[in-house]
């Protein structure tokens, strides 16, 4: 017996300063980047290869690797959240100053 796969889509909201993140980023890889955060309209749960939940918060992130970038984002509802898209060498730095902002506390609400 085969499970349906979940017809609902989830909506990805990607503010105006990830927009500008990614628009600085080199052509090719604008690409990649934006198909990929546009994947997670089908599901951005975690599947074991490219997408995974973040410890060592109360809030849940996940992230989303793509070659040698990061989506960070958060999921309410039907609404999927991109925080940021940053390079991989970057991420544990981001997440922890994510973490001490104000914006970390906004999400819990």
């Amino acid at each position: 017996m085969q499970r349906k796969k979940n017809s609902q889509k989830f909506n990805v909201q990607v503010p105006k300063s990830v927009e500008k993140e990614i628009f600085k980023l080199e052509p090719e890889i604008q690409k990649v980047v934006l198909s990929a955060l546009m994947e997670l309209k089908n599901s951005p749960f975690p599947d074991g290869k490219s997408i995974k939940k973040l410890s060592g918060g109360k809030i849940p992130f996940y992230e989303k690797r793509t070659g040698d970038f990061r989506s960070v984002y958060t999921i309410r509802g039907k609404m999927v959240g991109i925080l940021f898209v940053v390079d991989r060498k970057e991420l544990k730095e981001k997440l922890k100053a994510l973490r001490k902002s104000h914006r970390y506390r906004d999400f819990s609400r």
